[in-house]
């Protein structure tokens, strides 16, 4: 067991093609997938449309179906817009290797191998990685402009475009590895607050309806359901941030560990198991439900598994030190193996 979080660099193949290097290959099959229309959305979809215009009365109904078809075309061209067309225009770059070149971060944009790239879709705390590092990896420029970018602890291949000013540079920065929960935590407020009073609204119509009929309940019956479940779902995500803001400040502790193949080519994270020796030599094995890619590869590569505080049975923080990756996980004797498996 270690206490000491040193900087690990992690150095793709340059002769292999980016894509064949560790998880560059993963992570762009999900960045396609996240730009590609989900079957499941075209099903609640058709079922949201069918109950507008058959529960709602004349003429409210075809309007708000309307509405709402409107609403998911343009989320679903918003999604593809931002993932399914640098799924397009990267995987030609791909094909050639990763080639590192030093790197210097300018608010938005980095400048690496004597040009200048806006970094499109990457978190502050992610691109402040190349200001601690000194360097990334590229695949292009191709005749377009577009690139991929890779830093230092993550495989994926970030899309970028080429541009002319740079503007100016950004000093290196700890890793802040919570902005992400911070920013999750006020936005999740927010929506919290919101569905709490469109439910009272929807409460206070239900109750002042004069006269009920068939359709009527119906349609109050779904409208509660389309405010309670993303309520409840907000209300998990909440505490999930808050209970991982609580955790954060406490040092990092090294365990040896391993980790078990896992499907990542769906559209929603499977949960990882591994394995762990703790201290003193004591088997363990833990579960990650809501694993990052990153993370699963850092474990795999490296055997080692890093957690926040001291360890033992019970919910941890883990995550990645010299990357900006945090996440929760539980951690048992081994004789509980098929239980946390189950």
């Amino acid at each position: 067991m270690s206490k000491t979080a040193p900087v690990f660099p992690v150095r793709p193949a340059a002769t292999l093609p980016a894509l064949d290097c560790d998880s560059t290959g993963l992570h762009f099959t999900r960045l396609a997938q996240r730009g590609a229309v989900s079957r499941r959305w075209l099903v609640r979809a058709g079922f949201l449309l069918v109950a507008q215009l058959f529960v709602t009365p004349w003429p409210e109904g075809p309007l708000t179906a309307a509405a709402g078809l409107t609403l998911g075309l343009g989320w679903t061209g918003a999604r593809w817009w931002r993932y399914g067309r640098w799924a397009r225009a990267v995987e030609p770059l791909l094909r050639c290797s990763w080639r590192e070149v030093p790197a210097t971060l300018h608010g938005r944009r980095v400048r690496a191998g004597g040009d200048v790239f806006a970094l499109r879709g990457v978190p502050t705390e992610v691109r402040a990685v190349v200001a601690r590092t000194g360097r990334v990896w590229l695949a292009g420029p191709g005749e377009r402009g577009f690139a991929a970018v890779r830093i230092a602890g993550s495989g994926a291949p970030w899309p970028a475009v080429r541009r002319v000013r740079a503007g100016a540079r950004t000093p290196a920065r700890p890793i802040d590895h919570v902005r992400r929960y911070r920013r999750a935590w006020r936005w999740w407020s927010i929506a919290v607050a919101g569905l709490v009073a469109a439910l009272a609204a929807v409460i206070v119509a239900t109750v002042r309806n004069p006269a009920w009929t068939a359709a009527d309940v119906v349609g109050a019956i779904l409208l509660h359901l389309l405010v309670l479940v993303p309520l409840g779902k907000a209300l998990a995500r909440q505490a999930d941030a808050r209970w991982i803001l609580r955790w954060h400040q406490r040092p990092w502790t090294r365990l040896h560990a391993a980790v078990a193949e896992c499907d990542w080519t769906g559209r929603r994270r499977a949960p990882v198991h591994g394995w762990a020796v703790l201290p003193g030599g004591e088997p363990a094995v833990f579960r990650i439900d809501d694993c990052p890619l990153d993370l699963y590869t850092d474990i795999f590569f490296r055997r080692s598994l890093w957690l926040r505080g001291e360890p033992g049975e019970g919910e941890f923080v883990v995550g990645m030190p010299d990357f900006p990756v945090l996440t929760r996980a539980s951690i048992g004797r081994r004789s509980s193996t098929r239980t946390t498996r189950e």
